[in-house]
């Protein structure tokens, strides 16, 4: 009786240690994986049989047939794709570009003009504020003097094949208003200016 007693408190604890193990971790919130490897891989393979097939997104289907109606376009309808603005690329590239030549002679032909517009005047004293080979230095006298409101012209003297541009100012009646003139265009254009007689005008 005794030992019957004893083999059933025995089952009991048993019995209460095995609940334990499982009840006690899903109270605490950290369950006990009790599964078995072989059981585990059983159910995956199962699962894995039973999934379909995946089929193709209609999305790329559609884009193979795209391609496939793109490859066959008329030839025609492929040069205009290719290049929809060729023709106006062709007249840009047909019209002459701008030689150095013309360039230079648009640019100089307003200084050739600037210089036959100011007439030579004869007659009278002249003050002479500068003589240079170089044209555009004679330009650039002129109109510092012009600015200044002086009657300034430029006179051109040929020499072989050498040009001089000289610049002056005046006519003025008399030597004696020339000279005032001199002296006043000296100190105003700080330069060094001498009287041209009418003889040698």
């Amino acid at each position: 009786m005794l030992e019957q007693n004893l083999k059933q408190r025995l089952l009991g604890a048993a019995v209460l240690i095995g609940v334990g193990i499982i009840v006690i971790p899903f109270l605490l919130g950290e369950p006990t994986d009790i599964t078995l490897q072989s059981e585990r891989q059983g159910y995956v393979e199962a699962h894995e049989s039973s999934l379909p097939e995946r089929e193709v997104p209609s999305n790329t289907r559609k884009n193979s047939a795209f391609v496939s109606a793109v490859k066959w376009l008329p030839e025609q309808n492929r040069q205009e794709l290719s290049n929809p603005e060729g023709s106006g690329q062709e007249e840009a590239l047909s019209s002459p570009l701008p030689t150095r030549e013309t360039t230079l002679s648009a640019s100089t032909e307003p200084a050739h003009s600037s210089v036959s517009g100011s007439p030579e005047i004869v007659g009278g004293w002249f003050i002479q504020i500068g003589s240079f080979t170089h044209q555009k230095n004679a330009l650039r006298m002129r109109n510092d003097a012009a600015s200044s409101g002086y009657r300034v012209f430029i006179k051109t003297i040929k020499n072989g094949t050498k040009t001089v541009y000289k610049v002056r100012v005046g006519p003025e009646r008399d030597k004696v208003r020339a000279t005032e003139l001199k002296e006043e265009l000296e100190g105003q254009m700080q330069i060094k200016a001498f009287i041209v007689s009418p003889s040698n005008g």
